[in-house]
């Protein structure tokens, strides 16, 4: 991620999902614009592998900041 383009405010935080169609919860990450353009951001989760589970994932996203 291009930190001149964006700042993370503080940490993911974790909200939780008990319906039957969720996969549990999801984590909220908060950004702030700091510059027009485009970037990429990766989010790599880590945890104790489990059987066929990776320990590691990720997902990457492209990003587009505008100035309206």
């Amino acid at each position: 991620m291009d930190r001149n383009m964006l700042a993370q405010e503080g940490e993911g935080v974790y909200v939780a999902d008990n319906r039957p169609t969720s996969a549990g919860g999801m984590y909220i990450f908060r950004f702030k614009a700091l510059a027009q353009g485009n970037t990429v951001v990766t989010f790599v989760y880590s945890k104790p592998a489990s059987g066929d589970i990776p320990a590691l994932t990720s997902r990457t996203l492209s990003v587009t900041v505008e100035v309206s």
